[in-house]
């Protein structure tokens, strides 16, 4: 992503804190416990201030504590997937790690410059809106719906990817395929029906006119199959269906080529 650490830590620490004092401890987050999670905290801390029911006293202190804590559970990935198993376990109180709605944000802007990310998030505040964790019954419903997706998947049903900027690897893959089955769940309950047919595992894809060999997620959306090839083209759709204003700053970013998608 070609993040620079010290104009990051610099827009962070003004922002948070409101000065930059304490510059060096923003860049040894980042330093610490990588973008993502520094991320993650700054837009929980964000959704906190934005809350009418939230009396942040001291941003700062905040802030520290959510890095801190995150970073604990490991790599962002892991701490996202300690907050799901922590949902899957039934607690619905003080849950550990990365919330669902803090991980759609960092998965919608991680790629943006924080400066337009910032003015977006004043302009759109409603963009912050957490989102309600699913009843007992929605869960189990999903959870049938995840069930009966991987069980009806038909070999054949796969078709060519539009090719991406930079293809993706199996770690990443895999990584994109929790959050397609999470986030496809998230529609279906939306709409109240079921939309997707999802591969259960990442289909190995041989690049045309190399020897590179890269990895696509398959899914079928209302019968017709789609292979996403990248992140950012399955946040495109999520985005279009959840979120328009985000789809079409989003869409408008991919279209200009931005450097940072």
């Amino acid at each position: 992503m070609g993040i620079q650490v010290s104009q990051a830590s610099r827009v962070f620490a003004q922002v948070i804190e409101g000065h930059q004092r304490n510059l060096a401890n923003y860049r040894a987050y980042i330093n610490r416990f990588g973008y993502k999670t520094v991320l993650a905290a700054f837009l929980y801390l964000e959704q906190q201030r934005s809350s009418s029911h939230s009396r942040i006293q001291s941003p700062g202190k905040y802030y520290n504590a959510m890095v801190k804590a995150w970073g604990a559970l490991g790599t962002y990935d892991q701490a996202c997937q300690v907050y799901t198993q922590a949902y899957a376990e039934g607690k619905t109180l003080r849950m550990p790690g990365i919330p669902w709605d803090i991980q759609r944000l960092v998965a919608q802007f991680e790629r943006w410059p924080l400066e337009m990310m910032i003015k977006e998030l004043r302009q759109h505040p409603d963009i912050l809106q957490a989102m309600p964790l699913p009843s007992v019954e929605k869960k189990a419903n999903e959870e049938h719906l995840g069930e009966r997706k991987e069980a009806s998947w038909e070999q054949g049903q796969e078709r060519e990817p539009q090719t991406p900027p930079q293809w993706m690897g199996y770690e990443e893959s895999t990584t994109l395929l929790a959050q397609v089955r999470s986030q496809a769940a998230e529609i279906e309950a939306n709409v109240g029906r079921t939309c997707f047919n999802i591969a259960p595992t990442p289909r190995a894809y041989n690049v045309r006119g190399t020897h590179m060999e890269a990895y696509v997620i398959d899914v079928t959306i209302e019968g017709i199959p789609v292979a996403f090839a990248s992140v950012n083209q399955w946040k495109l759709y999520y985005l279009e269906q959840t979120d328009l204003n985000a789809y079409k700053v989003f869409r408008k970013l991919m279209e200009e080529g931005a450097e940072y998608l």
